[in-house]
């Protein structure tokens, strides 16, 4: 019988129970990358929603037109308000995938899914950053163990305890609904890589203070700075300070080098964004409109935080501030209830466990910097504020957890509390999950968000003209009225003013001409220093053909936002109508001036060069369009207009300026310019080189405005200037068919009256 000699090496007895543990490790980590990554998932079928998205997304020539140029331009202009070239950065690349896989080619909402895709992973990378963070804070506290810590103290092995408090807390992180806003708007982009970027710093910093290397200290720096450039983060300087607080390390003199960098990094970034943001004229914007003690508006949004953070329900993209507040307010009463009970658990819990104490620490230093002190919009909190402040409420939740399982423990045979355990997190887990979808939802659309910020906060003026008017851009005129009327409840002057404007330009689409003037007219004796009364009932004279009333208006709401490009391009397009060719061309400066990447602007003075042609206004065009490709090289409408004028500039021939004059009121919507232009060139023998350009061209404007009938009708003029009758006679049947207004079936009739009887050969 051979005896078996047990194993000596105790190298075997230790490397199994460290290999089970990182085993363990990994598939925590998985499951709640997996959590974190499914909470967003409802996003995927989102859009560009809110004015954010389109400004610094899909509208911003830096990020739309990926270039090197372009990138290195982010890092050296504001956005908007705030100073943050990174995020912005990642949107341009991702502009770049789009454009390999032609996600845009059926619309840009079609290729949203990658922006929003991207958002989802890269919250489910800072579920993981949160538990290397915490299990590096909480492990040296464990093992060490505290004198009188309740929490601690319960003789765990430390590299479970440690695991387990931080891992329960990287979950609750990654699928507590309040973290959803940041995933589900792609702006949230900015929340994202500045949280992940501070936790990145703080890794780098713990391994700093254990190791002193010079390469841990530059990461530290640098993560700093890349959190700052995506969303600057002011309590940074006080999480790093609680690193080696964690840690029980001592403040020596290297120690202080580094964290001082870390701040005036930090500071520095701070005093940017506020300087940004006064010239912005956010802070007096919030000033003027909110009153009241500041203090009483803090207490109302901390008690915001601490209500959604415990009980996350009626959760929401939009919470209006009060425009007045007081102390004796029911509001204020029961937000200071709320803010001291809350405190009064957190120092109850700070007394008996440090991880409390930092955990609380962490949460007030995250928080405090986006709180009220100086109003700069009206809203009195937002969910996106709490993503990096929430981590150290969680990590209070993830030690309290723990002591309780390991208290019932001790007391009760191993399967109950494992069992209880399970049992929350089977019921807990999916209850946030679908809460979190169910947030998620309203972030798909414009019209889903404006839907559920009425449905929450049904007395909230201009919540329901807000969701009127995203039943307006989806053609429900009859809810967009039903809206706006909701909305005259509130005796504000300038409230009523744009409910009214709602309903008048509602019922304009539905043909009440009468009405809508009527309600246009109230509204701008209701809030007559507003431009925008101004430009909407500018916007219905246009559209009805009465150009002369539309320039009065248009110039009224310019004269009072003097910055509102799009009513400055509209009264150059009028101007046009009007043949003001100089003051058109005023305009369109104007709207470059306001924003020298203003695509339409400088296809208007383009345009106009075209109209005059002058050297001149040849030269000077060219040189904009040229400017313009630069950042823009991917826009046919400005290489068109290009090639046009330097197929001008090299040409005497009058007929082609006529041609190209047809085609720039083709485009403008000038049809009855465009066929007397036609007509001209038809006229006209020597004109057929003329008229083969512009056929070309129409064919052109065919494939970027499907469905004109008009291109039809020119081209069938020009077919039969040149004896192409069977030609002219399939353009004259596309004509019929698309043809819906008055002007244009007349258009048709005249021509089919001047088909000659012959066959004559196509062409």
């Amino acid at each position: 019988m051979t005896e078996v000699t047990p194993t000596c090496d105790p190298r075997a007895e230790t490397a199994q129970p460290g290999a089970r543990a990182r085993t363990a490790t990994l598939l925590v980590g998985m499951v709640v990358f997996a959590l974190a990554v499914l909470v967003g998932f409802p996003a995927l079928k989102g859009e560009f929603v809110g004015g954010d998205d389109h400004r610094l997304v899909l509208n911003h020539v830096l990020v739309n037109q990926p270039s090197i140029r372009h990138a290195i331009e982010l890092f050296t202009i504001v956005h908007r308000d705030l100073y943050q070239p990174l995020p912005l950065l990642t949107f341009q690349l991702e502009f770049v995938v789009a454009g390999w896989f032609d996600l845009f080619a059926d619309g840009v909402e079609r290729g949203a899914w990658l922006f929003h895709f991207d958002n989802m992973w890269l919250h489910g990378v800072n579920a993981l950053l949160v538990g290397a963070v915490l299990t590096m804070m909480t492990r040296r506290r464990v093992a060490e163990g505290e004198a009188g810590d309740a929490f601690l103290a319960v003789g765990a092995e430390s590299q479970t305890a440690a695991q387990a408090v931080a891992w329960t807390g990287a979950l609750l992180f990654a699928v507590h609904p309040l973290q959803v806003e940041v995933i589900a708007w792609i702006n949230g982009r900015m929340m994202l890589l500045s949280t992940m970027f501070a936790l990145c710093a703080m890794l780098a910093f713990g391994r700093w203070l254990e190791r002193k290397s010079g390469a841990a200290a530059v990461l530290t720096v640098l993560f700093v700075v890349l959190s700052a450039i995506s969303k600057v983060r002011v309590g940074l300087t006080v999480l790093l300070f609680l690193v080696p607080l964690a840690q029980k390390r001592k403040l020596d003199g290297r120690f202080w080098l580094v964290w001082s960098i870390c701040t005036v990094l930090v500071g520095g970034f701070a005093i940017l964004n506020l300087w940004t943001t006064a010239e912005a004229n956010f802070f007096a914007g919030g000033a003027e409109h909110l009153q009241g003690p500041t203090p009483v508006r803090v207490l109302l949004a901390l008690a915001s935080y601490f209500d959604h953070f415990v009980w996350p329900v009626g959760l929401s993209s939009y919470y209006p501030a009060p425009p007045r507040v007081a102390w004796g307010d029911p509001a204020t009463v029961g937000a200071i209830g709320t803010v001291l009970v809350a405190l009064a658990i957190l120092g109850w819990f700070s007394i008996k466990s440090v991880i409390c104490r930092l955990g609380a620490v962490w949460f007030l230093a995250g928080i405090m910097d986006t709180l009220p002190f100086f109003p700069a919009r009206n809203v009195l909190a937002a969910d996106r504020y709490m993503y990096l402040p929430i981590i150290g409420l969680v990590w209070v939740v993830g030690a309290l957890g723990y002591a309780l399982y390991r208290r019932w423990a001790g007391r009760r045979s191993a399967s109950e509390p494992a069992a209880a355990a399970a049992i929350a997190a089977i019921v807990v887990i999916p209850l946030l999950v679908a809460i979190g979808w169910r947030v998620a939802e309203s972030y798909t659309t414009a019209h889903a968000q404006a839907l559920r910020i009425a449905t929450l906060f049904p007395r909230e003026p201009r919540v329901w003209e807000r969701l009127g008017w995203t039943y307006y851009r989806r053609g429900e005129y009859d809810k967009a009225i039903a809206a706006g009327e909701r909305e005259l409840v509130h005796d504000e002057p300038d409230i009523q003013s744009g409910a009214h404007q709602l309903i008048a330009m509602a019922e304009f689409k539905l043909g009440n001409h009468s009405i809508a003037f009527d309600l246009l007219t109230r509204t701008i004796e209701q809030d007559p220093e507003s431009g925008l009364p101004y430009f909407r009932m500018a916007t219905v004279h246009e559209e009805l053909g009465n150009f002369e009333q539309a320039m009065r208006f248009y110039q009224r709401a310019v004269a009072l936002a003097p910055q509102d490009t799009p009513t400055i391009r509209r009264l150059a397009r009028v101007y046009r109508r009007l043949d003001r060719i100089e003051d058109a061309r005023s305009m369109y400066r104007k709207a470059l001036e306001n924003n020298r990447h203003d695509v339409e602007a400088v296809i208007g003075l383009a345009e106009l060069a075209i109209e005059t042609g002058t050297a001149d206004a040849y030269e000077a065009a060219e040189a904009e369009l040229t400017r313009l490709l630069q950042d823009v090289p991917s826009d046919s409408r400005l290489s068109g207009n290009l090639e046009m004028i330097r197929l001008l500039r090299a040409s005497s021939d009058e007929n082609l300026r006529l041609a190209s004059q047809a085609f720039i009121a083709l485009s403008d919507g000038r049809y009855s310019t465009a066929a007397e232009r036609v007509e001209r060139l038809c006229a006209d023998a020597a004109a057929e080189p003329a008229r083969k350009w512009l056929i070309a061209q129409l064919e052109r404007h065919d494939q970027e405005r499907q469905g004109d009938p008009w291109t039809f009708g020119l081209s069938a003029r020009l077919l039969l200037a040149d004896g192409h009758r069977d030609a002219a006679d399939m353009a004259l049947g596309i004509l019929d068919a698309f043809c819906k207004e008055d002007g244009c079936r007349e258009y048709g009739r005249k021509l089919r009256g001047m088909i000659p009887d012959q066959e004559p050969s196509l062409p």
